[in-house]
């Protein structure tokens, strides 16, 4: 035999649906048949005649009429459904009529409709399973199809303007959810909805009029929601957009409640007309948690209100460094100005100025003293004269060359006790005549070559303001000479 042509295995494949089809036909006859019989009997059964009617054999369309040749030829056929009801009960009493419901039987199974399984068209109304995967396609060119598969609660009249190729719709009547997936593996990991859109559209494109437009709960270690945007650099991974209070809202028991990752662009985007762009909450744990490769981690934007708030007991912002970070001011990458950096030796930089690498401020750091609090008015914290106020300390004039610790978080001066330093105002009354020196410096510290106030001749009053570092909010003090001293505080750093 040679080979076929293309025309003559389209010719067969042809042939072959028409058989085909032809069976289906057959089998929708004998089904019908047998439910009519079925039927007939159980009124048989209870004292009532029933009528069944004639069942019409569906055909595909250019598929042979299996009756054709009787029709055409003016032939006529034994019509079974107008015989007699008393013949009929008749004849199935003497096994006739039962014997074709035990034919159909044997093709149908138990007479009610059977769940399609391999090979066989979907039932309605019933199960159906099978072994094998089922493929739904559409072979057109879809310029008039309006969806490919629907499921819909008691009708939908409006227009899918998104041609779906699945769609589904649930006003309550009959169904609350229009698409629930549920995926169970055990002891292992599943995925309830796999959406790839690689054209230009979205994955997943969800309008809520009220309520949760996308409920996603997950068991696992996974993420709840994991959306990736493979496309352009403009591609957006989830897109959502509300007119209520939240387009979305994410709640976790651990860990975060919504993670974006970005290796070029923005992690996570979030914009308001009005309220938060993006708020979150964390009972324990980190509200917002945020990594790039290269972009913007975070960005944050209002048009009347505020960038960002954050409320949380333990901190509200901390900045780290996954690898070692010098200073910027020896940058080579272009900054712009309110850029805030954190050094891996704790200074905290503000840039003042953009450029490259800009001018930078130091804000804090462990060698910085901190920002300056002014007191109201000046606190006198010590006073070695007998007599006089505050009475604490020891009220005797100070020994020559003999340091005194003093504390001058005392009678109320509103230094903290981890304050960095004191800006203090010296006075030394009743000092013996000579050349002397007085020195203030951190307690538990060498005392320092440089002096504060030096002086010689007669005895006289020397006063002079110095700033003198502390260390648990205590300072030390001493003279080259027998001194009476006063010391008030004007501010402190921290």
């Amino acid at each position: 035999m040679g080979e076929l042509s293309n025309e003559a295995i389209v010719a067969e494949l042809r042939r072959l649906q028409d058989q085909q089809a032809l069976v289906q036909a057959r089998l929708g006859v004998l089904h019908a048949e047998n439910q009519s019989l079925r039927s007939e009997l159980e009124g048989l059964r209870g004292g009532q005649p029933s009528v069944r009617p004639r069942a019409a054999a569906p055909r595909a369309a250019g598929a042979a009429d299996p009756e054709g040749s009787t029709r055409r030829s003016g032939a006529s056929r034994p019509d079974v459904h107008a015989a007699d009801s008393v013949g009929r009960r008749a004849a199935i009493k003497t096994g006739i009529v039962a014997a074709g419901a035990a034919a159909a039987a044997a093709v149908l199974g138990d007479g009610s409709p059977a769940a399609a399984a391999n090979g066989d068209a979907l039932i309605l109304g019933q199960t159906n399973a099978a072994t094998n995967p089922t493929l739904l396609a559409v072979n057109g060119t879809g310029a008039s199809y309006a969806y490919g598969l629907a499921v819909a609660d008691n009708g939908y009249d409006q227009a899918l303007t998104a041609k779906p190729a699945f769609f589904a719709y649930a006003k309550g009547s009959y169904f609350n959810t229009g698409l629930q997936v549920l995926s169970e593996i055990a002891g292992g990991y599943g995925t309830g909805i796999v959406v790839d859109a690689k054209g230009q559209d979205e994955g997943i494109h969800v309008t809520a009029g009220f309520g949760s437009g996308l409920r996603v709960q997950s068991g696992g270690s996974s993420p709840t929601i994991d959306a990736n945007s493979l496309g352009s650099a403009s591609g957006v991974a989830v897109n959502a957009s509300s007119a209520g209070t939240s387009a979305v809202a994410a709640y976790c028991n651990a860990g975060f409640g919504v993670f974006g990752a970005s290796t070029d662009g923005t992690g996570v985007f979030a914009e308001s007309t009005k309220g938060a762009g993006m708020k979150a909450q964390s009972v324990s744990g980190m509200g917002f948690g945020c990594a790039t490769g290269s972009g913007l981690a975070l960005s944050a934007k209002s048009g009347t209100g505020g960038g960002a708030q954050v409320d949380a007991p333990a901190f509200h912002l901390r900045l780290t460094n996954a690898a070692t970070r010098n200073a910027p001011t020896a940058d080579t990458i272009a900054h712009q100005r309110g850029d805030l950096v954190e050094t891996s030796a704790g200074d905290l930089w503000l840039c003042t100025t953009a450029g490259t690498p800009g001018t930078w401020r130091k804000v804090s750091g462990p060698a910085t003293a901190g920002a300056f609090h002014v007191l109201a008015s000046p606190v006198r914290v010590y006073d070695s004269r007998p007599g006089t106020n505050p009475p604490t300390g020891p009220k005797t004039p100070l020994a020559a060359n003999s340091a005194r610790t003093l504390d001058v978080t005392t009678n109320g001066s509103g230094v903290p006790a981890d304050a960095i330093a004191a800006a203090v105002n010296l006075l030394l009354i009743n000092t013996v005549a000579g050349n002397g020196n007085f020195t203030v410096w951190a307690n538990g510290a060498a005392r320092p070559q440089a002096n504060n106030m030096v002086w010689g001749g007669s005895t006289a009053r020397f006063s002079s303001p110095a700033i003198s570092a502390l260390s648990s909010g205590k300072c030390q003090v001493q003279s080259s000479l027998k001194t009476d001293l006063v010391l008030d505080i004007v501010g402190y750093y921290r």
